[in-house]
């Protein structure tokens, strides 16, 4: 079932990533496909750390399926959670990603993860709910 939902959610991401502007997300999503996690996952952070909620549903991306980090579904929720916050798309993509990711984590897990999102949005100075 897991191995479903994560081809599902690949799936998803690629054809997200497809209609998104060219310029960072573009050469981010490419920097992915060619393995080169590390730069990917440098200026995802940077962006992310200016407000950037496409940059930060990235990097949930990024730590639910462990693209060059170990997967970690409470900071892949926290991303999600942030992108949320700051903006995400119209469809809010980060929202079903968080809520799907939720099937595989515990109360305990997701209530960190909404901890560390607050924690992480005071420190940014974005706005708090």
């Amino acid at each position: 079932m897991r191995k479903t939902l994560s081809s599902l959610v690949l799936a998803m991401v690629l054809g997200w990533a497809s209609v998104v502007s060219a310029g960072i997300y573009q050469k981010g999503w490419e920097l992915i496909e060619a393995g080169d996690y590390e730069t990917a996952l440098r200026e995802f952070r940077d962006l992310a750390e200016k407000g950037d909620a496409d940059a930060q549903f990235f990097l949930g991306v990024m730590y639910q399926e462990g693209y060059g980090v170990a997967g970690d579904f409470i900071i892949a929720h926290m991303w999600f959670n942030i992108a949320a916050a700051s903006g995400d798309s119209e469809d809010s993509v980060a929202e079903i990603f968080r809520d799907s990711l939720e099937l595989d984590m515990t109360s305990a897990d997701i209530a960190e993860a909404k901890k560390l999102a607050h924690e992480w949005l005071r420190t940014y100075t974005l706005r708090v709910p």
